[in-house]
């Protein structure tokens, strides 16, 4: 019997495809806290004359390459695996002051380290560059090598990924990057690759697709966690181990994290020198509470009775303007600190039973996607259990409210992650009584993610690495 083997021996490493069949030598590693492949054999008894009583062969129908990990929530890894998960990373970089900024001269074509541009002014050897504006589909972040008139040299690790028309934008960038994953209707295809032990044992899965993520993050002061369960078309044995290398970070925490959930809708629209909000729900609001717009996030300075509803003030000392005038009926969000746990749930629908004239899955299909919340509140008011039960009324409604939920937890300008439901259609929110004690009474919330004039989930990274992961 050799050495035995310690969990901490092994890695997990996660690479996207250009296409199905063109499995990658995967580069990201994962630091996982749970990990479990099943190579799971389908299997048949084959009962004929002459057998008697007992079975005498076992045919293998199918077999499918399945597996899941746990991990912390680390910028750069979790962000790649969520854009795979919903097909398609949009990129933006932080603008530089005084840089190169300038419009393309020429199209280019996918895998150009040449780029014909108006003007080199400010653009210098090293710089990063973007092309195409912040979360295009086709924003990209290239470093460049060197500078001649009206060239940018691109360095040969970072040609262009997409071709590009006359026109396009390039402008200077910088550290941190913003990856904002858009859900598309057909997802990448990703390679996995698990070592177990100092190299006894190696399993490549190749063709596969994300099949369920679920975030989540737990008071008091737990790491936030991502579960990912995956579907793979093949697998194959490998015998030479990659060179791991581990994201050099801390994973966010959850007392790193706010939680603004919707408590309102505008009852009058605001421009960008407004100082009043007028509301319906006076009393949800507390002088320095914090609550949110869109991209806005105000203070609450003063509140007063007003006719027909209440009237907020707000404080600008904190603010430099507001970024956008907002519309009647715009979700208000409060920052709440009563969250002591929540779980964003994501599941891409698959199809796992693609099975054809060969032995692994043919395809994997993708099906309805379901974007679901569940969290625990500490029980303040009836304001949730109303809109779920009642509709905001007196009696049993028939429609469902739509609300709405914003995450954002952040270590640093550089290492932050924010998740955004806007429209969550509330289901339940119990509150329980319990008899013989005086301790809290807690709220469990759940709810479903619609799609309406935006994507049901929208989630953003920011981290230091400028690669559009898909």
């Amino acid at each position: 019997m050799g050495e035995l083997t310690r969990k901490e021996q092994g890695y997990l490493a996660m690479g996207g495809q250009t296409a199905k069949n063109a499995d990658t030598t995967p580069t990201t590693f994962i630091r996982f806290q749970d990990e479990a492949l099943k190579i799971e054999k389908a299997s048949e008894q084959l009962s004929v004359h002459g057998d008697g009583r007992d079975d005498r062969e076992t045919i293998v129908t199918s077999v499918k390459p399945d597996g899941s990990f746990s991990m912390p929530i680390y910028p750069v890894s979790s962000a790649l695996v969520m854009a795979h998960a919903m097909g398609n990373d949009r990129v933006a970089g932080s603008a530089v002051a005084g840089g190169g900024s300038s419009t393309l001269s020429g199209g280019v074509s996918a895998g150009a380290t040449d780029l014909p541009i108006t003007s080199e002014t400010n653009f210098s050897g090293t710089d990063w560059c973007q092309l195409e504006a912040d979360y295009h589909e086709k924003a990209e972040i290239c470093q460049i090598n060197s500078v001649s008139a009206g060239h940018l040299i691109l360095k040969n690790a970072t040609p262009t990924k997409y071709a590009h028309d006359t026109a396009v934008a390039v402008k200077e960038v910088t550290s941190p990057y913003f990856h904002r994953p858009a859900m598309t209707d057909v997802l990448t295809w990703v390679t996995l690759e698990r070592m177990v032990g100092a190299s006894k044992l190696i399993d490549r899965i190749k063709d596969a697709k994300i099949s369920e993520i679920k975030i989540s993050g737990e008071a008091p002061g737990k790491p936030l966690k991502m579960t990912v369960n995956y579907m793979g078309t093949s697998a194959e044995k490998k015998t030479s181990a990659l060179t791991e290398t581990l994201e050099a970070t801390m994973p966010l925490i959850f007392h790193e994290a706010d939680f603004y959930i919707d408590i309102d809708e505008l009852k009058s629209g605001i421009s960008d020198s407004a100082t009043t909000v007028l509301t319906d729900y006076l009393e949800r609001y507390e002088v320095g509470d914090y609550f949110r717009q869109d991209d806005d996030v105000l203070k609450v300075s003063a509140k007063s009775a007003a006719s027909g509803a209440g009237s907020l003030t707000v404080d600008r000392a904190q603010l430099s303007t507001i970024a956008a005038s907002h519309a009647t009926g715009v979700k208000t969000l409060l920052k709440t600190s009563n969250v002591s746990k929540f779980e964003v749930g994501f599941n891409n629908g698959l199809d796992d039973g693609i099975v054809t004239d060969e032995l692994t899955r043919a395809h994997i299909l993708e099906g309805k996607r379901k974007v679901t919340f569940s969290g625990t509140l500490l029980f303040d008011d009836e304001v949730f259990y109303n809109r779920a039960l009642y509709g905001n009324g007196t009696t049993l409604a028939s429609d469902m409210h739509k609300g709405m939920i914003y995450i954002k937890a952040s270590k640093s300008a550089s290492q932050a992650m924010e998740i955004t439901i806007p429209y969550l259609v509330y289901l339940s929110a119990p509150v329980n009584l319990t008899g013989g004690n005086n301790e809290k009474i807690e709220q469990e919330i759940s709810g479903q993610g619609n799609a309406g004039d935006q994507q049901s989930l929208t989630i953003k990274f920011t981290n230091i690495d400028p690669t559009k992961y898909c």
